[in-house]
């Protein structure tokens, strides 16, 4: 049977040989509260892209990897292009389903991806882009929580980290704090 219904289920139910997956919120953290406005104190995973340059009309794949991450069971984020066009988004070299994949807006996009067989290597996943303009690959892609959360869950207990992206090759390190010098407060 591809369908089990158990109304009102109170106490666990034994033999019904029933595996389940679920689909989206794959830790029950999606909130649906628009005003909450909670802290998050989950640490930030950083994915890396090879910065390059691309032409009009060239489509390039983007290989976003890290190396101190194993067992990726899923991710989420939004996505927004400028000056490109979404053609895939892979994992493990296969296109994911285009249900994992929501077009909310031109160039805006929701993904959310996940499998009970994890990734186990370097490259999470490849964005495959067409260029609309000559430019640099780092200026046509955003990864960000603007309407789903970016987020990663991996190892046995689906650890959860916020998700970042970060062009390899780019000398932008955006925000920095340096001691002050002299430091008026040392001894």
């Amino acid at each position: 049977t591809e369908k089990l219904y158990i109304p009102y289920m109170e106490n666990d139910v034994h033999n019904l040989n029933f595996v389940s997956v679920k689909v989206g919120d794959v830790n029950g953290s999606a909130s649906v509260n628009l005003t909450d406005n909670s802290l998050d104190t989950r640490s930030v995973f950083e994915l890396t892209a090879q910065e390059m340059n691309v032409e009009a009309n060239e489509t390039v794949k983007l290989e976003l990897a890290a190396s101190d991450i194993s067992e990726v069971y899923g991710f989420q984020f939004t996505l927004e292009l400028t000056n490109a066009e979404l053609a895939d988004i892979l994992v493990d070299n296969k296109a994911i389903d285009p249900s994992h994949i929501a077009q909310l807006g031109p160039n805006l996009y929701t993904v959310s991806w996940n499998n009970i067989t994890p990734i186990q290597n370097s490259q999470i996943f490849t964005i495959e882009l067409k260029a609309l303009k000559n430019g640099k690959a780092s200026e046509m892609i955003q990864l960000h929580s603007n309407v789903t959360k970016a987020e990663i869950y991996h190892g046995q207990s689906l650890t959860t980290n916020k998700l970042s992206l970060k062009f390899a090759g780019t000398t932008d390190q955006g925000f920095v704090l340096y001691q002050n010098e002299p430091n008026p407060f040392h001894e």
